[in-house]
C-alpha cells in the first residue's frame, strides 16, 4: 500500500502492477476472495498493456486458485488451462509446474484419478528438477490423496512419509502437520484406532502453534471420529 502510489507517481507500471498483484496474493492468503479476485482482475490489464506475459499469466493462475478456493472447479480449469502455455512458452518451469499441480486438485476433486496421478507426477519431476523440494513435497501429499481416495492405503503411507521427511528436512511445519495427519487418516480409514490417535495428537499441537485453525479443527473432528 505504501509503494504502490510512488510506483503510480513516477511512471512505473510494472511496479505499480506487481503492487496490485501481490495486495490480491495478501487477500487470497487471508481468504478475502472477492477483494483477492478484484485486485487481480486490476493487475491483468496492466501486465498485458506493458506486454509482461509472467505477471499476466501469474494473475490468471491465482484468479484459478481463487475459484477453486471457493468450489468454482469449472472455471478454475479453464484459468489453469490458460495460464500453462503461457508458462511454457516463456520458459517459466515454476509457473509450469504449479499449473500442472493445479489442474491435478481439480482432476482430484472430481475423481479423476489417473489423470490427478499424471499430473502430479509431470509437477513433481519439474519440481525436483528445479531444486523446489517444498512443491515437490507438496506433489508427494497430493499423490498420496490421490492414492488414499483409491483405498491404496499402502501406497497412501509410502507416499505421505516421503513427503514428511522432506518437510521434515526442510523444516515446513505446516507440511509436516498436514502429512502426519493423513497418515491418521490412513490408519483411521483402516480402522487401525490407536495409529490414528497416535498421529493426530502428534499433528494437533503444531497445527494450534502455528494458527492453522482449519488443520487443528479437523484433526479435532477426526479424533472424535476415532473416539465414535
Amino acid at each position: 500500500q505504501q509503494a504502490l502510489p510512488i510506483f503510480r507517481q513516477i511512471g512505473g507500471h510494472l511496479g505499480e502492477a506487481n503492487c496490485v498483484q501481490s495486495l490480491g496474493d495478501a487477500a487470497r492468503m487471508q481468504g478475502c476472495f472477492a477483494e483477492a479476485e478484484a485486485l487481480y482482475q486490476q493487475a491483468l490489464p496492466m501486465y498485458r498493456q506493458i506486454g509482461n506475459r509472467l505477471g499476466e499469466a501469474n494473475c490468471v493462475w491465482s484468479l484459478g486458485d481463487v475459484a477453486r478456493m471457493q468450489a468454482r472447479y469449472a472455471e478454475a480449469e479453464h484459468l489453469y488451462q490458460r495460464a500453462l502455455p503461457v508458462h511454457r512458452q516463456i520458459g517459466n518451469r515454476v509457473g509450469e509446474a504449479n499449473c500442472l499441480l493445479s489442474l491435478g486438485e481439480v482432476a482430484l476433486r472430481h475423481s479423476r484419478h489417473a489423470e490427478a496421478e499424471r499430473l502430479f507426477q509431470q509437477a513433481k519431476g519439474i519440481y525436483r528438477e528445479i531444486g523446489d523440494h517444498l512443491s515437490e513435497a507438496n506433489s508427494l501429499q497430493s499423490l498420496g490423496d490421490t492414492a488414499l481416495q483409491q483405498t491404496h492405503y499402502t501406497e497412501a503411507e509410502v507416499l505421505y512419509r516421503r513427503a514428511l521427511a522432506i518437510y521434515g528436512q526442510i523444516g515446513n511445519r505446516p507440511g509436516k502437520a498436514s502429512c502426519t495427519q493423513r497418515l491418521g487418516d490412513v490408519e483411521l480409514w483402516q480402522s487401525r484406532y490407536a495409529e490414528a490417535e497416535h498421529l493426530y495428537q502428534q499433528a494437533l499441537p503444531i497445527f494450534r502453534e502455528i494458527g492453522d485453525y482449519l488443520g487443528e479443527a479437523n484433526c479435532v473432528l477426526s479424533l472424535g471420529h476415532e473416539i465414535g
